[in-house]
């Protein structure tokens, strides 16, 4: 399901740097859109196949049927997202249909918890509590560009169960809602970190990038101003090899510009 074609939605012109943040954050979303339905395709197989025989298989197969029609609705949205040919002016709607479909995700996820718990098994209530917490790690790589979505996504996937556990503390005893109400947290925390590196390493490109350009409008503009000067401009390294002959060079001297560079100045017109 990997995209190998090349991105198409380069930052667009924009009023602000934060659009031009924005329109970035959604790039990386997007991106890593199809490795985390892939991840989600695999799990809910897992998933399935843990809980065949320990709850109701009707609603075990109504849950997988759900899952795969929000994964097609994702993928969708992906398609639709990369065959637009202008996400500028569009920056809210599609932040919405990506937040919304990843939610509608979390929530299936975290509807194990409500429809599909285990009552009677806690190693497999272990084994649904652990596989919801990698189904929250990778959330993390894939959704820490926008940190308000994997905080969300974070949520609604690992409360339920948290809150399960909890409620069934007389069989389980408090220590897993506990632990995954913990792990919640500092899932929380490290999604908001790696929220403000990306936004850092964006913040940091487009610097340099404008850096960049404002260099190069300025060497255009030396450039223009030594071609079009009445004066002779010459330019040479510190050993003496000239790198530069103006038109008026051309007059002054009587050599092209082809014949002059890469010559030493004291080779034949002794200049100095």
């Amino acid at each position: 399901m990997n995209n190998t074609k090349p991105y198409k939605h380069e930052p667009e012109y924009a009023e602000n740097s934060r659009d031009l943040i924005a329109q970035e954050q959604l790039k990386i979303l997007f991106e890593s859109l199809p490795n985390s339905l892939l991840a989600t395709i695999v799990a809910t197989i897992l998933t399935a196949f843990l809980l065949w025989d320990f709850s109701n298989r009707a609603t075990v197969v109504a849950w997988v049927c759900s899952m795969n029609i929000i994964v097609l609705i994702r993928w969708l949205i992906y398609k639709r997202y990369f065959k637009s040919l202008s996400i500028s002016g569009n920056l809210k709607t599609w932040r919405f249909r990506y937040a919304a479909s990843t939610f509608m995700a979390a929530f299936a996820w975290g509807s194990i918890a409500i429809f599909l718990f285990p009552e009677e098994n806690f190693a497999y209530q272990s084994m649904i509590g652990f596989l919801l917490i990698g189904i929250a790690a990778v959330g993390i790589s894939s959704q820490s560009a926008i940190n308000s979505i994997a905080s969300g996504f974070l949520f609604l996937t690992l409360a339920p169960i948290s809150f399960r556990f909890i409620i069934n503390a007389e069989q389980t005893g408090w220590s897993p809602g506990l632990l995954v109400g913990l792990l919640l947290i500092l899932l929380l925390s490290l999604s908001k970190h790696i929220n403000k590196v990306i936004l850092q390493n964006i913040t940091l490109r487009f610097e340099s990038a404008n850096r960049e350009e404002q260099w190069k409008k300025s060497e255009k503009k030396l450039s223009h101003h030594i071609h079009e000067t009445p004066l002779a401009a010459i330019e040479w390294t510190q050993d003496g090899i000239i790198t530069q002959w103006n038109p008026s060079a051309e007059s002054l001297f009587g050599y092209t510009k082809d014949e002059a560079l890469e010559k030493h100045l004291k080779d034949e017109w002794h200049l100095l």
